[in-house]
């Protein structure tokens, strides 16, 4: 594991996740994350962006591939 917050743990992790659709919402994106959160950040999970983007959200889908290529990267440069 990495220590380091900005490392492609720290990038696809959860929390990570959920402050990157926060930064849409507040950015006042087309999105219906902020809808289904109430507009309340703190109701902002990875779990509300993954049901958001099986709704078909474009940018639920999007913070959600963002995440997964850091993972996919960091773990690439761990084999």
């Amino acid at each position: 594991g990495s220590d380091n917050p900005g490392g492609w743990e720290g990038l696809g992790s959860g929390p990570a996740i959920a402050s990157l659709a926060i930064r849409f919402v507040a950015q006042g994106a087309t999105t219906r994350i902020g809808e289904m959160a109430g507009f309340d950040f703190n109701r902002i999970t990875p779990e509300l962006i993954m049901q958001a983007a099986e709704a078909g959200d474009a940018v639920a889908q999007d913070v959600l591939r963002r995440g997964g290529v850091y993972i996919g990267v960091g773990l690439s440069d761990n084999l």
